[in-house]
């Protein structure tokens, strides 16, 4: 029992390794091709080389990053050019490099749950998932998508044990 406020702790500090490893993954050839304008060899003009542990994939700016679907009314395939357009808040974590955080809530209003919907269900990479009451989610306005250097979603609950989800790849409303 005496450790289980720091569970969350330890939850963003692993959280915050990943990120900082990712956030770490470019080369400097990769490097040298953005700042001069030209393609690099993994990815042609104007898409992204993501990279996680054990997975690097190549999008492109219309690549769905994250999916919404479940029980709402307006299913969603969002880009990362999509979720950028959603207000951003304050974010108070440490991650190293280029990161923007969105509202959650209103993410999750444009995709209109239902009046039956009553958890949501956030997918990570590698399994990783949480599910939080809708009602939780509704009381905090700190609940956040974090993009990070146009590579990786967070999902940031900082008012939920397990408070974070690392690539987070879809959000499945129940």
């Amino acid at each position: 029992m005496k450790y289980t406020k720091l569970l969350p702790i330890l939850v963003l500090s692993g959280i915050v390794l990943v990120v900082t490893v990712i956030s770490g993954c470019t080369s400097p050839n990769n490097n040298a091709a953005q700042t001069s304008g030209a393609p690099t060899n993994a990815a042609q003009a104007g898409e992204i080389v993501t990279s996680s542990p054990g997975q690097s994939e190549t999008l492109s700016p219309n690549s769905t990053v994250l999916t919404i679907n479940g029980s709402v009314n307006n299913p969603q395939q969002l880009t990362f050019a999509d979720l950028e357009a959603y207000p951003t808040i304050p974010v108070h974590m440490e991650i190293r490099g280029n990161w923007t955080a969105i509202s959650l809530n209103s993410v999750l209003d444009n995709a209109s749950p239902t009046s039956n919907a009553t958890n949501v269900t956030f997918v990570g990479g590698q399994g990783n998932e949480i599910t939080i009451p809708l009602s939780e989610l509704n009381a905090y306005n700190d609940s956040a998508i974090i993009i990070v250097n146009q590579r990786m979603l967070v999902g940031y609950f900082p008012e939920s044990p397990g408070n974070s989800v690392a690539s987070l790849s879809n959000i499945i409303v129940s």
